[in-house]
């Protein structure tokens, strides 16, 4: 039989031991490819949405007291022990908004039962789906009238179409591509679609998008949703709220790239 180098090179057969020659490569080989892998892993993390840190009391229920608005979308404002009123927007369970549950109570001094959502500042409330989930205010004294939204100054603002309820706890994360499709089905069935823009010094602020007929800009948004947008509109404001109003008009919304 020959013995020529050709014949004598290593050659591994998958159920005998690994040649001596051949164990150096293999282990490099795997350690290559392990550390690869890892790079990959960590460049796909850094280029998923970052969740947000708001929380959804789910499973948790409470109640809250304060003055029902219907318009421009459903809200019950709230009173601090100093009198400062906040805005809760009110939506319903699951993909629906509240407009059905409140709006019997347009004005009134209420006690609310259901689930907290909060993100820092910003609160909205899941009215629990009974009956008797919105009653007349236990409390003696009513509570005081609602403010108005004041200003009207003309803006053009660019920022993402978001549904509030999954951005500020339900969903993680609640905005972004990955969220079109969920966002679209929330603010189809009651929602209301609000404006998040993010400014260049990582500040943020939010803008409840309202229509011509002061309720909720939900067909004119779902187009857009998802997607950098920018919206022409008149902003009005409450002292202490955590968010704005936007009204806008036909054709007041386009893409941007």
């Amino acid at each position: 039989m020959s013995s020529s180098p050709e014949r004598l090179r290593p050659f591994f057969v998958g159920y005998l031991p690994i040649p001596k020659t051949l164990r150096g490569f293999a282990a490099f080989l795997s350690l290559a490819l392990g550390l690869v892998g890892m790079l990959i892993a960590v460049g796909l993390s850094h280029g998923q949405n970052a969740p947000r840190t708001g929380v959804f009391e789910f499973g948790r229920e409470s109640s809250l007291e304060g003055t029902i608005a219907v318009t421009p979308a459903p809200m019950l404002w709230t009173r601090s022990e100093s009198g400062v009123a906040t805005p809760v927007l009110l939506v319903g369970q699951w993909k629906f908004g509240a407009d059905d549950v409140v709006s019997a109570f347009d004005g009134a001094s209420v006690e609310i039962r259901g689930t907290r959502i909060m993100d820092g500042d910003m609160q909205l409330f899941e009215v629990a789906g009974s009956t008797d989930a919105v009653r007349p205010s236990p409390s003696p004294a009513p509570s005081a009238p609602t403010p108005e939204w004041t200003g009207g100054e003309h803006s053009v603002l660019r920022g993402e179409i978001i549904d509030p309820k999954c951005f500020f706890g339900v969903m993680k994360p609640g905005y972004g591509k990955v969220h079109k499709g969920c966002a679209t089905r929330c603010i189809s069935g009651g929602i209301p679609p609000m404006l998040w823009v993010r400014h260049a010094t990582s500040h943020e602020s939010f803008y409840l998008l309202v229509g011509p007929d002061d309720t909720p800009a939900r067909d004119l948004s779902l187009p857009f949703i998802a997607e950098p947008v920018e919206i022409q509109g008149r902003v009005q404001t409450v002292e202490g709220a955590p968010f704005s109003i936007m009204r806008i008009s036909d054709n007041a919304i386009r893409r941007i790239r």
